[in-house]
């Protein structure tokens, strides 16, 4: 299941992302990156660059998803808005 189809179907506000060919998620990172999502439509991990897979995401980052193919930026990394710059949505890390 993709990031946009989860956060369509699941229940709650916000979903944790993870690559799924990592044999142990690290739940202690997990539990963080929840907790510093209160006011972002994302928290992403970072070792060097953007892990898109490795994220929480809220259901207000699909209006940013949804932007994706019209405006032609189709890679997560690209679509990131820092803090401060305007946008409806914001993408934190």
């Amino acid at each position: 299941m993709g990031i946009v189809s989860s956060l369509l179907v699941s229940p709650d506000e916000l979903c944790f992302v993870a690559v799924c060919d990592i044999p142990v998620v690290d739940i202690d990172l997990a539990r963080s990156t929840v907790h510093r999502a209160d006011d972002w439509d994302a928290v992403v991990s970072h070792s060097g660059r953007p892990e898109p897979l490795s994220a929480v995401y809220c259901r207000g980052a699909l209006a940013v998803f949804e932007r994706m193919p019209v405006s032609h930026r189709l890679r997560i990394s690209k679509s990131a808005v820092p803090p401060g710059q305007s946008d409806s949505s914001r993408v934190g890390g």
